[in-house]
């Protein structure tokens, strides 16, 4: 188990070249404070207060998502620097590689939503007097763990295709159109909310918005459990994609292609 948590942070720790506390600890207070800042003066501009709110904590989660889909840059990172034919011959098990790359994704993305709620709740005066702090909590993890699940699918996909940077961008967008961040999933065209069903995050924004008005557990099991579900499947795809993906650049001869 120490091995294990050893090589989930060196893991962590490679997607961050640069990585020291002092620069990780202004990024992660930095952005969720420009974030607020942005959404806030949106939501102002737009409408009252509970847009404000609506916009603010659809920014908070957003946090979660950027953080879990960063785990998608892993593979990106080792087939750049050459190192991911070394990873793809290692005995050690695909699944246990993907769960080692995952530990710290997740405390990174929940840390993330707190800084958010923190800088919201103390600097732009968003409300947080009716929250159910146990439910708000297990959405958020949901949510981490759904939209890391799809980040290391996306990682997958490094094997199929070099333009990593071009799928997460447009994934990520997505997520931020349909998962209902800037505008209610009742409000889009019916095809972006049909595929808001299927997608990450949107049953795990939906939960935590339920929560911030103080619903309890069994309000919002439902979409716990579809969150969930959802990031079942993300890795179940994300396993076994890398072993296709791998078999079909390998025919190919494009293991190592880079963009």
């Amino acid at each position: 188990m120490r091995q294990f948590f050893s090589d989930s942070w060196i893991a962590f720790r490679a997607l961050y070249r640069y990585f020291n506390p002092i620069a990780y600890a202004a990024t992660a207070i930095l952005l969720p404070a420009e974030q607020m800042l942005l959404y806030v003066l949106l939501g102002r501009y737009v409408g009252g207060p509970d847009r404000v709110q609506f916009l603010v904590l659809g920014a908070c989660m957003v946090m979660a998502g950027i953080s879990g889909l960063s785990a998608a840059n892993l593979m990106a990172e080792e087939r750049a620097s050459g190192t991911l034919p070394m990873v793809l011959v290692s005995p050690v098990s695909r699944t246990r590689v993907y769960l080692q790359r995952a530990i710290f994704f997740v405390a990174d993305a929940t840390f993330a939503v707190i800084v958010s709620l923190v800088v919201a709740a103390g600097i732009f005066r968003l409300d947080v007097s009716t929250v159910n702090w146990p439910v708000f909590s297990a959405a958020v993890v949901a949510s981490v763990i759904s939209s890391l699940a799809t980040g290391l699918f996306l990682g997958a996909l490094t094997l199929a295709s070099a333009e990593l940077h071009l799928v997460t961008n447009g994934v990520f967008q997505l997520l931020i159109v349909a998962a209902g961040v800037l505008v209610p999933v009742a409000d889009l065209p019916n095809p972006l909310a049909a595929v808001s069903h299927v997608l990450p995050f949107s049953h795990g924004v939906l939960a935590a918005r339920a929560a911030f008005e103080g619903a309890p557990l069994h309000v919002v099991a439902g979409d716990l459990g579809l969150e969930l579900l959802i990031a079942v499947i993300y890795a179940a795809l994300a396993v076994l994609g890398l072993r296709l993906f791998e078999r079909a650049a390998l025919r190919k001869g494009t293991l190592e292609a880079i963009s």
